[in-house]
C-alpha cells in the first residue's frame, strides 16, 4: 500500500510540473509525440531565423578579425628555413620564439607532408609549408635559415636572395664550409662565427645584408632572453 501511494504521489506531481508548450497549451494534454499547433507553426521559421541570424552575425565578426590576423602577420618577423626537412633548425627555434612568422621550404612532398603533421601537433600558428623550390619564391624573408646540404655552393646564391634588404642569412655549417660561404657571398657583412656547443666542427654562421639596427627589436643574433632569435 505505501509502495502504490508514493507511485501515484509522483505520477499526480509529474503531471502538475509546466510543460513547454505555447499558447498556453500543455504538453500533458496531448497525445504522446503531437506538437502543439503553434510549437508546429511556429517551429521552421524560428530555425530558419535563428541560422540566417547566426550566419549574419559570423559574417560581422570575420572580417576585422582577419584584418587584426594579418595586421599581427605583419608585424611579426619573418623566418624561412630553407630545406627544411625534419624540422629543423625552423621548428626549434619557432618553439623558442612563437612570436615570429615561419615558413618552412621544403619540395619533398613526403617531409613537407610531415612537416604538416608536426606543426599540427604542436599547435603553432603563423607557420607556412612551402612545397615547392625556393628559386620560386618570391617573397623575402627577416632571417633565413639554411644547413649543410648537397651542392651547397650551388643553393647558396638562392638563399641570399630570400633575404630581405635588412635580413639576415644564418648557416648551420662545418668549419670547413666557413671559407666557400664567404667567398660565394661577398655582398654580406659576416659576423664572427658561432661554435655550436658540444660540437667540434660545427659552427653558425649568420651574414648580414648591411649593417643595421636590431630587426623590429624581436630578432637578435646573440643569445639572449627567450623570444629573440
Amino acid at each position: 500500500m505505501a509502495t502504490n501511494a508514493a507511485a501515484e504521489r509522483r505520477q499526480n506531481a509529474a503531471h502538475s510540473l509546466p510543460r513547454a508548450g505555447r499558447g498556453g497549451v500543455s504538453r500533458g494534454s496531448l497525445p504522446p509525440g503531437t506538437q502543439a499547433p503553434e510549437e508546429r507553426k511556429n517551429y521552421p521559421s524560428y530555425r530558419k531565423h535563428d541560422v540566417q541570424a547566426a550566419d549574419s552575425s559570423a559574417d560581422h565578426r570575420s572580417s576585422p578579425e582577419t584584418n587584426d590576423q594579418q595586421l599581427a602577420t605583419n608585424d611579426r618577423t619573418t623566418l624561412a628555413d630553407l630545406g627544411s626537412g625534419a624540422g629543423f633548425p625552423g621548428i626549434p627555434i619557432k618553439l623558442w620564439a612563437l612570436q615570429i612568422s615561419l615558413t618552412l621550404i621544403e619540395s619533398n612532398h613526403k617531409k613537407s607532408t610531415f612537416l604538416r603533421e608536426v606543426t599540427r601537433a604542436l599547435t603553432l600558428t603563423h607557420v607556412d609549408i612551402q612545397t615547392t623550390r625556393a628559386q620560386t619564391l618570391k617573397q623575402t624573408f627577416d632571417v633565413v635559415t639554411l644547413r649543410a646540404v648537397e651542392r651547397f655552393a650551388d643553393i647558396l646564391p638562392t638563399a641570399s636572395s630570400l633575404v630581405a634588404p635588412t635580413g639576415r642569412l644564418a648557416l648551420l655549417i662545418s668549419t670547413n664550409q666557413l671559407e666557400q660561404a664567404q667567398a660565394t657571398l661577398p655582398s654580406l657583412t659576416w659576423h664572427p662565427p658561432i661554435l655550436i656547443p658540444k660540437s667540434q666542427s660545427r659552427i653558425l654562421l649568420i651574414g648580414a645584408s648591411q649593417p643595421r639596427p636590431e630587426l623590429r627589436g624581436t630578432v637578435s643574433v646573440n643569445s639572449g632572453p627567450k623570444g629573440q632569435f
